[in-house]
């Protein structure tokens, strides 16, 4: 018998409160006095042994004052990508699971949170969007690109349900919403009390957890500005806020697994780990892999590996304040792209509110050229377009506006930069076909049906007597 490796970790392993990521935010977040059930007194010791046969393990030791508490025995399946598991007929307090993914391996019977997080991802899109969007000085610009968000955001709820319930008990589902008028995200609350209703249990509800642009549930996160001041403040690895933290635990892969990069996310009841490989360790550029379902890590697993390595296959949706509008769009419906491909929308709901987000961003696009070409003009032209029909240019009119309405008056608008230098024009015309051969919206499209401007998007997403709203 061989050791290969030790470790001793004094308990509690993480002295911060850890989020629950199984457990989908209501208006209580979480119970921040909550004593952690697994802290523990003591030392938790590991060995890692190679036996003269082909058997590897891992013995960990729970010790207090010297004396042994309690041993676990976890079995090595694939060291060179730091896979391991517990075979014992017991489950080993949280604390251990904690300390074997700190110690470098992932254990495939620890709890996973069983979440996609790829609907978190797109998520805290819209919600980057949202912010990017209210900072726009043009009203018609900030009105197109809010529905976009809003829409967004509602999708990826619903989407997110969908994964969860089946396609057939959607409608079910989305009848039991409260209604509502507004385009945007319904309350956690309401899609939790729908789906107990339904008597689904261990649910999720997709959340931008832990993104800058979400400062209702961390208002210290942004950009860890404290723990940056102060390095002492918070163990290296994990962020914090208010009691809430998570750990993010990161491992090289030996032999032929050597250039990846195993990252663990570790919360206070489910541990998910994600792959990346280097393509280029000169440049510091690696790729996530995403075959695992189709999933994607979640924001803070991306911007955590982004303090070291540029990611060539995923955004993380935090910008400059002065990124061009248009290229922020680009990225979201690269994601959206991503994530109808390998969650493919089947109720009339889900397929009714993309029909909803191609119908809004074909209308953004256009109209961010116009205004990345020639803003003055093009916004003078739609301030005329909105005093003839008597409307006062606000964003939420802009929003209230018919989706073939918004593309007449935005086409109008245009017609009134035309003037300018043809070379000009002749760029924006090569930009805007570019950005539509980019995104392929006509390629993806559902349905093209009349609707009344009135009729809540709630209501056209589940009945099917009510289409899409198009004049």
């Amino acid at each position: 018998m061989k050791t290969v490796g030790e470790e001793v970790y004094e308990l509690p392993i993480f002295e911060d409160q850890l989020v629950e990521f199984t457990y989908s935010p209501t208006e209580d977040y979480t119970d921040w006095d909550r004593v952690d059930p697994e802290t523990h007194d003591g030392e938790v010791h590991i060995k890692e042994t190679i036996f003269d046969s082909p058997e590897k393990a891992i013995h960990v030791i729970h010790r207090v004052k010297n004396k042994d508490k309690a041993r676990y025995r976890f079995n090595i399946i694939d060291r060179d990508r730091r896979i391991c598991r517990y075979t014992g007929e017991d489950t080993p307090p949280w604390s251990i699971f904690c300390a074997v993914t700190k110690y470098g391996y992932h254990c495939e019977t620890a709890p996973e949170p069983n979440r996609k997080h790829i609907f978190g991802l797109l998520f805290a899109a819209g919600t980057e969007l949202t912010q990017h969007v209210q900072d726009e000085k043009y009203e018609y610009f900030s009105g197109v690109g809010s529905l976009v968000s809003q829409i967004l955001l509602f999708y990826s709820q619903i989407a997110a349900v969908e994964e969860q319930v089946g396609p057939d008990r959607m409608e079910e589902f989305v009848s039991v919403l409260p209604e509502s008028d507004s385009h945007g995200p319904v309350e956690f609350k309401a899609i939790e009390t729908a789906l107990t209703k339904m008597g689904i249990e261990n649910s999720y509800i997709p959340t931008s957890l832990f993104h800058p642009s979400v400062d209702s549930l961390l208002d210290s996160h942004m950009r860890d500005s404290e723990s940056k001041e102060d390095p002492d403040s918070s163990e290296e690895g994990s962020t914090s806020s208010r009691n809430l933290s998570y750990v993010i635990q990161t491992n090289r892969g030996h032999g032929e697994h050597q250039n990846k990069m195993y990252v663990s996310l570790i919360g206070a009841d489910a541990i998910d780990r994600f792959s990346f490989e280097f393509t280029d360790e000169d440049e510091s550029e690696c790729v996530a892999q995403t075959g695992v379902e189709g999933d994607l890590p979640p924001y803070m697993v991306i911007d955590s590996v982004r303090e070291e390595y540029n990611i060539k296959n995923i955004s993380s949706f935090v910008y400059d304040e002065d990124i061009p509008l248009i290229d922020i769009l680009l990225d979201i419906d690269q994601l959206v792209r991503r994530t109808t491909s390998h969650f493919p929308p089947e109720s009339f709901a889900t397929k009714n509110l993309l029909s909803e987000y191609l119908y809004a961003i074909d209308v953004c696009l256009a109209v961010a050229v116009a205004y990345e070409s020639a803003p003055a003009q093009y916004n003078y032209a739609i301030e005329q377009v909105f005093s003839k029909l008597g409307v006062p240019l606000t964003v939420q009119n802009v929003i209230k506006t018919g989706h073939a309405q918004r593309n007449k008056i935005s086409a109008v608008a245009f017609q009134a930069i035309d003037d300018i230098e043809e070379t000009n024009m002749e760029k924006i015309q090569k930009r805007g076909r570019g950005l539509h051969n980019i995104t392929r919206i006509e390629d993806r499209w559902s349905k093209n049906d009349n609707n009344e401007i009135e009729t809540p998007l709630l209501k056209r997403i589940y009945n099917p007597d009510v289409s899409l709203q198009v004049e």
